[in-house]
């Protein structure tokens, strides 16, 4: 599946009133960096491809492969659907287990994360919470875990 296809399968989970309401901030079930991700999955869905996406150029992690550095048209570039998966099921697994009073928030996590590592090839976190840095088209990360059931594993960062 290419990047666009996956954009598209996500674009699918969310209905009308979601898109909507996150386009009006009325979603209350949502973070502000969240809806800011979410507005961008929304707008690449609707131009139908992901141009000049910010993929970190020369990355080494096979899990984050979710496209080819360099490339202007990075929809083309495959994404690995089982690596998809497993991020997805550790995040819910995270998320039951420490936002259990949150369920509603679960979705948009969740989303966001995927779009983010595997859509676009960019950080899951808001520089401001994992404080990572960029330099020459790569991430680096110093909060970065790469041990099981970790979220790190399918990012983009490499270790600071």
């Amino acid at each position: 599946m290419t990047r666009t296809e996956f954009l598209q399968r996500l674009r699918g989970r969310i209905s009308p009133a979601e898109e909507a309401a996150l386009r009006d901030g009325t979603l209350a079930e949502i973070n502000t960096y969240n809806r800011k991700t979410m507005l961008r999955l929304l707008d690449a869905a609707a131009e139908g491809a992901l141009q000049d996406s910010g993929y970190a150029a020369g990355t080494d992690d096979a899990t984050a492969s979710a496209g080819t550095s360099g490339a202007a048209d990075q929809g083309s570039a495959p994404v690995d659907l089982a690596s998809a998966a497993e991020l997805e099921q550790t995040l819910a697994d995270y998320l039951a287990k420490y936002m259990a009073d949150r369920p509603a928030w679960h979705k948009w996590i969740i989303l966001a994360c995927l779009f983010s590592a595997f859509a676009v090839g960019e950080p899951m976190h808001p520089q401001e919470t994992a404080h990572w840095t960029e330099n020459d088209g790569s991430y680096y990360c110093a909060a970065r875990e790469d041990q099981p059931g970790s979220v790190c594993l399918w990012g983009v960062c490499k270790r600071a």
